[in-house]
């Protein structure tokens, strides 16, 4: 499976270039069982796959729940229409109106909060709506209370999700969940979390393939369901936070310490639901990774090229990615009373790791910097580091093998390619291939 995707090569030359992680080598078995891996091999790697896999085998899932239960009622809003199926809504005439055509700041629904500020809903702006199954309107799904939820999402892949805590009528754009309060919440404080443009990522058919918009039913509810109470507290507590900040801003007070609370609470919501998922450091790291880097530069956000820009050397990126491989073969060496330190040999455009065994007690630094400017050798391994496939198409290899008494791992010095993400594939390359050599070893002396 290869993908195509932006790259700093085709910003500045409009040349094609694939990267090592891009080629990804499949069984067809798979894609039949699993028919989400397509989406994921887009974006992601065998990593998104086994906690996607996790996520959607180890949990209940939103519409499970909501689709399948009498005591909850899942619509779409009014939806004007001129057809002769038409059901009469003037018993609305007057109720406040979510406008869902507000832009910016403006927009009336956001994440956990729902403006309440309304103009009033006029007769003749819609006054019949697609009758559809339904012989007439269902007032209840315009009282609270109700969690509604926006058909799109923003340039981050987040959607705009709030609890209804007053009379309001809105437009299909919007979708309505009624039930009991408690789970209301809980979907809420998912919907707005930081698992949900990542699992979206992953999993949506439409998003960052066709347009910014997810299937509510096997898109955006197909999240795992987690009923924890301190996420429904959490939720309610930043929804009267973002409340209070409204009212302050309508009198030109100052929101600074309110604004610092709801950073603090959506803080804590998202490690109540990371810790609820049980959610390792290296699928944080992978949630990182969308965040920071997929995300920004699939939708070209504002600086997005830096993550195509040189790294520091003594970066803290940089150094977190030697720290896992420290973490994870210095207590395999520390039995042969030996460790791993790193030579980082660096220039503005190439990137070199050489990892090296020395005694246990030896009193090197374990992370050395090594500027290697015009290095001859370093212009090499550039070379030999891409392959030309047609004059537009080019693909990009990293250089990696073993030494006498060590290992080392060549890239180009971007951003993008020395996030801890791609550090857990490094490793698991790297422990993959010693394991395998000790095998063959052993086998051959057998």
């Amino acid at each position: 499976h290869i993908t195509l995707k932006p790259s700093r090569f085709f910003s500045l030359f409009k040349v094609f270039t694939i990267q090592r992680n891009d080629y990804q080598k499949v069984f067809q078995k798979q894609l039949k069982d699993f028919d989400f891996l397509w989406k994921i091999l887009v974006y992601g790697n065998y990593l998104d796959f086994n906690l996607i896999r996790r996520l959607k085998e180890d949990y209940t899932k939103v519409n499970e729940i909501i689709y399948n239960n009498d005591d909850f009622l899942v619509k779409q809003g009014v939806k004007r229409t001129d057809g002769s199926k038409k059901i009469d809504v003037s018993l609305l005439s007057g109720w406040d109106f979510l406008d869902t055509s507000a832009q910016g700041k403006n927009k009336e629904i956001q994440q956990f909060f729902i403006s309440p500020n309304h103009r009033k809903w006029a007769l003749g702006e819609v006054g019949y709506i697609h009758r559809n199954r339904d012989k007439s309107i269902n007032v209840e799904l315009f009282m609270p209370p109700a969690l509604l939820t926006t058909e799109g999402v923003d340039s981050h892949f987040q959607p705009r999700s709030a609890i209804l805590d007053h009379n309001a009528v809105y437009t299909s754009s919007i979708t309505a969940v009624k039930g009991d309060i408690n789970v209301l919440l809980n979907i809420c404080g998912l919907l707005n979390s930081a698992i949900a443009p990542y699992y979206f990522l992953q999993s949506s058919s439409y998003l960052g393939i066709e347009r910014e918009q997810i299937n509510d039913k096997e898109d955006k509810f197909s999240l795992p369901y987690i009923d924890n109470e301190n996420i429904a507290l959490l939720v309610k507590s930043i929804t009267d936070l973002k409340l209070l900040s409204h009212k302050l801003k309508s009198l030109l007070e100052s929101t600074e310490i309110v604004e610092t609370k709801i950073k603090v609470a959506e803080v804590q919501l998202n490690e109540c639901i990371f810790s609820a998922l049980s959610l390792t450091n290296q699928e944080l790291s992978l949630l990182d990774y969308s965040k920071e880097i997929t995300i920004p530069m699939l939708m070209r956000h504002r600086g997005y090229k830096s993550i195509y820009a040189p790294l520091n050397p003594e970066s803290e990126l940089l150094s977190a990615y030697a720290e896992l491989f420290f973490d994870q073969f210095n207590h395999i060496y520390q039995k042969l009373s030996q460790k791993i330190i790193v030579r980082i040999r660096h220039s503005n455009q190439l990137l070199g790791l050489f990892f090296e065994l020395v005694p246990i007690d030896s009193k090197e630094a374990n992370i050395q910097y090594i500027s290697i400017e015009n290095n001859k050798l370093l212009q090499l391994l550039s070379a030999l580091g891409n392959e030309q496939i047609t004059d537009r198409l080019f693909i990009q290899k990293d250089i990696r093998g073993f030494e006498e008494n060590g290992f080392y791992i060549i890239k180009p010095n971007e951003k993008g390619l020395w996030h801890l993400a791609i550090a857990h594939l490094d490793v698991n390359e790297f422990m993959n291939a010693i394991l395998s050599a000790g095998k063959k070893k052993s086998i051959n002396v057998g």
